[in-house]
């Protein structure tokens, strides 16, 4: 859910300068976009050659965009920091896939767990593509939009238990919401579509200063 918007008492108990200036309103109306929320807006800034961002007339790059979330993490306001961190996750995962480091599906689905989906098995389906197993050899995961997002879960478990024999997947079971867990999930299955109390990537993960993409538009 988008916060609302800053009002003029807490841009000036922040301390914020000049805080009528359209550059600040600006900011915090780009950074509470619903696209920022979006699992399948990773894999359209992570993959693209280049990237652009356009509004209205304006068009800026990702670049940009990166330098402003780091000011905006510094503003004590809810509304851009949850925003930011979005952003933060999405640049990170860029900057991965750049350097040719493409995590395990499980690690991607849990490191964006925060992000929205309008179908609950996008949460699995739109990471896919970044994954370094998901294919044939690895995890053969298959969309099927046929499936209910149960399914889909239980599936994903499933592959992920008998391919790599490990319990790691057992960890996000710890940290999601149990109480509003869907009831058609076996006690052994994280549901993906439910809040959960991780946080993203890591900030050390996020330096548009030293990634490879610094200093060009086209990433």
């Amino acid at each position: 859910m988008t916060p609302d918007f800053p009002t003029q008492e807490e841009w000036v108990l922040h301390g914020i300068p000049n805080a009528k200036e359209i550059g600040y309103r600006t900011l915090v109306h780009l950074f509470t976009w619903s696209w920022t929320e979006r699992v399948w807006a990773i894999q359209e800034v992570a993959v693209a050659r280049e990237v652009l961002i356009q509004c209205g007339p304006y068009s800026f790059p990702m670049q940009a965009i990166a330098e402003a979330v780091l000011f905006a993490r510094t503003i004590p306001i809810e509304a851009t920091r949850i925003a930011a961190t979005h952003f933060k996750s999405t640049w990170a995962e860029c900057v991965k896939q750049k350097l040719g480091q493409r995590g395990t599906l499980l690690s991607l689905v849990i490191r964006h767990w925060v992000s929205d989906a309008t179908y609950p098995h996008d949460k699995i389906y739109a990471l896919c593509g970044l994954s370094c197993d998901a294919g044939p050899d690895g995890l053969d995961i298959r969309f099927d939009y046929h499936k209910s997002p149960d399914d889909v879960y239980i599936d994903f478990a499933r592959s992920v238990l008998t391919t790599y024999r490990s319990l790691d997947i057992f960890s996000a079971l710890s940290t999601s919401k149990q109480d509003v867990r869907s009831s058609g999930l076996p006690s052994w299955v994280p549901d993906w579509n439910t809040e959960c109390f991780m946080n993203g990537t890591n900030s050390d993960e996020f330096n548009p200063s030293t990634s490879p993409m610094a200093g060009s538009s086209a990433y």
